[in-house]
């Protein structure tokens, strides 16, 4: 869905829904052609937490499926299959652990018990740090388009490829709540930091951004962009470390776990990773192509939920939940 997101700047739910609706019965008959598998013995879906459109159209073509083939149907929490897609990256990553989950959608520390069970320790109380990023994307008017490869991707992805080359001590940004004791995070205030520094620098280089862009244009010199990024990357990355140490500190976990979109951002990974190392604690962070939303995870979480003895949905009764919460997931 890349094509999406440059035509409209980032995810549109209807518009993606329909392409989801579009595409799906040829995506899923193809996996199965290329799979090699025979026979399917259960089917795990997607029924949240997500975008309300775009989870019907998954749930519904479950359910399609479950009938058509007469197998057993499990709802999974997309959230847990995120958690759980360490443990099929590493297998020796055994319970209890803590999980640290950004995306675009959710940030969140939860600590993940043997019998499915998830305690949060902390979370996000406004913007997800993924969301975040999007946002700065478009204040700073970046195209989803990676200024390297000339791929199309994810607005986040842009502003970490232009802040490889920028610096982050330029238009230095502060780090939220270094003061707050708790596990809780925000980046509301960041972002409302960064809106501040690119309207003033808009202003002080407006007659650069007229010659450049003509009358109304508001882009800023790409030097400047790349420094932005930078600097916001810093300051978002920082404050998720400062707060997954405050958690560590306190809960004390055996093993960490870094998933969800975001966690495929090398500087999160390289910070998780050095963190893990000053407290010789083991960190577990999937693949970046495990990381996105995709549909290995679920599957493997059915799975997972199934080794427990988790009970099947009805296929008939089975809905999709918009707002899921990972800590009221019932373990059976």
């Amino acid at each position: 869905q890349h094509d999406l997101y440059k035509k409209y700047g980032g995810v549109y739910p209807l518009a993606a829904a329909e392409a989801h609706e579009e595409m799906i019965g040829e995506v899923v008959q193809e996996a199965l052609a290329n799979s090699g598998v025979s026979q399917i013995h259960l089917i795990g879906v997607t029924h949240g937490p997500g975008l309300a459109f775009c989870l019907n159209v998954g749930v519904n073509k479950a359910k399609e499926e479950a009938r058509q083939r007469d197998v057993p149907l499990m709802g999974i929490n997309h959230l847990e299959a995120h958690v759980l897609a360490a443990r099929l990256e590493n297998p020796s990553c055994s319970f209890p652990f803590m999980a640290v989950l950004v995306s675009g959608g959710h940030t969140l520390l939860a600590l993940c018990n043997e019998d499915g069970s998830y305690e949060l320790v902390g979370s996000t109380m406004d913007d997800a740090i993924g969301e975040a990023y999007d946002k700065a994307a478009r204040m700073l008017d970046i195209s989803p388009v990676h200024p390297e490869t000339g791929d199309v991707c994810h607005p986040g992805v842009a502003v970490e490829a232009l802040a490889a080359s920028g610096d982050a001590s330029r238009y230095p940004l502060p780090i939220p709540m270094r003061a707050k004791q708790d596990c809780n995070m925000s980046y509301a205030g960041l972002k409302s930091a960064l809106s501040r520094t690119v309207l003033g620098l808009q202003k002080s280089h407006a007659q650069q951004i007229r010659e450049q862009a003509g009358p109304g244009g508001t882009s800023l010199p790409s030097r400047v962009v790349a420094d932005l990024c930078a600097s916001f990357q810093h300051s978002a990355v920082a404050h998720l470390t400062q707060k997954v140490k405050r958690a560590v500190a306190l809960h004390a976990p055996a093993h960490l776990v870094v998933c969800g979109g975001v966690a495929q951002n090398k500087r999160v990974r390289e910070s998780m990773l050095e963190l893990g190392t000053s407290h010789a604690l083991p960190v577990t962070i999937p693949r970046p192509l495990l990381c996105t939303d995709n549909a290995v995870m679920i599957g493997w979480a059915a799975l997972e939920r199934m080794a427990r003895g988790c009970e099947w949905h009805d296929a008939a009764a089975l809905q999709y939940e918009a707002r899921l919460p990972l800590d009221r997931l019932h373990p059976t």
